[in-house]
């Protein structure tokens, strides 16, 4: 698996943004992800978060999008769906969400930590480094992060950064 920062994706980003905005109406559109933060070595995969003001937007905004390119395919989740293409090796993960979901608190607050924070952004990119190097598989490399990101989710709450999501994204 290759990490690597790539420049790029703040561009892709925004195609996606303007993408979802305009043929959807989203409370709010966020770039996650390592891909979202400058300088850190991330897999090739673009994160978007959409946020919605109730399921039944998000639904429908899911399948519009879904069905705007026959590269799109989607995924269900019992309070969440994602729409993406993948094109190895890269890939593209729209995420579909209601306001007050967690997930999408948790996203923020540590990108926006990992954004301010050169030394945990520092000791991230060496897990995630550590952990591509021993696991081929997607899933593996993610367990293997596991234990970062949930005291990375912390620093992020201890630092500030819940109490400054946006209001766009609480209940």
């Amino acid at each position: 698996m290759e990490l690597r920062p790539d420049p790029v994706w703040t561009e892709r980003y925004e195609r996606e943004r303007e993408r979802l905005e305009r043929h959807t109406d989203p409370s709010a559109v966020f770039h996650v992800g390592s891909t979202a933060i400058p300088d850190l070595a991330g897999t090739p995969q673009l994160d978007v978060i959409a946020v919605y003001d109730d399921t039944s937007a998000m639904w429908d905004a899911a399948d519009t999008v879904a069905g705007l390119d026959e590269r799109w395919r989607r995924t269900d989740r019992e309070h969440r769906t994602v729409v993406y293409w993948r094109d190895p090796p890269e890939a593209v993960y729209l995420k579909f969400h209601v306001a007050g979901d967690e997930q999408v608190h948790n996203q923020i607050a540590v990108r926006d930590h990992l954004r301010a924070d050169e030394p945990d952004r520092r000791r991230y990119e060496r897990v995630k480094r550590e952990a591509a190097a021993e696991h081929d598989g997607f899933q593996p490399y993610q367990e293997a992060k596991a234990e970062i990101v949930r005291e990375l989710i912390e620093a992020a709450r201890e630092t500030g950064r819940f109490a400054a999501l946006p209001e766009s994204v609480r209940e």
